[in-house]
């Protein structure tokens, strides 16, 4: 069908766009994709892209909306990696929300799927994300221990993209805890990477 094949086509444009860093150009992709007669799980997965642009954006309300409006399409033949995509996008929010043990549990649940399929890379965002929730609320060593946790993750990953945020989070924790010296070396590694 040809409203399918539309939708799938802003599926994909959607993502590249949002890979490539465009992401209003993605939004209006993946608004469209939504718009078309996409099955239950595509539109899953168009709903968990949008709540990652979304995040990415701070506007964590919407994402919100966009997440819970994909939990409520999951049934029991939904993809592992499609749930977890959206545990995952939950944890980032209820972390930015400040909500550390809603936070953790869905992190957790994002965690328990991906290793069940093997993608340990999707959890690093709502690490991080713990990580600035514990910073923001003085919770120091925690904050340290989910950016460790994040940067053991992202160094799975090409280039390793997250490690400047990791470098920020893991400076500000070792500065919040008083070991000055170590926070100093790690600010200069990240002054390399900006």
């Amino acid at each position: 069908n040809l409203q399918r094949e539309l939708g799938l086509t802003n599926l994909n444009l959607g993502y590249v766009s949002s890979c490539s860093g465009a992401s209003l150009e993605a939004m209006r992709y993946l608004n469209d994709a939504l718009d078309a007669d996409l099955d239950r799980h595509l539109r899953i997965a168009t709903l968990g892209n949008v709540a990652d642009i979304l995040i990415e954006l701070a506007d964590y309300e919407k994402a919100s909306a966009f997440v819970s409006k994909g939990l409520a399409l999951v049934d029991s033949s939904t993809p592992q990696p499609l749930l977890a995509h959206l545990y995952s996008n939950r944890a980032s929010i209820e972390a930015a929300f400040g909500d550390v043990e809603l936070a953790k549990a869905s992190a957790a649940e994002a965690s328990r799927l991906v290793s069940l399929f093997g993608a340990s890379t999707m959890v690093v965002n709502p690490s991080l994300d713990l990580a600035l929730a514990y910073l923001r609320r003085g919770e120091f060593q925690e904050a340290l221990a989910r950016a460790r946790e994040g940067k053991s993750i992202s160094s799975e990953l090409d280039g390793q993209p997250y490690l400047k945020k990791i470098l920020r989070i893991e400076a500000e924790a070792l500065d919040g805890l008083g070991r000055f010296e170590e926070a100093s070396a790690t600010w200069r590694q990240y002054a390399d990477l900006v």
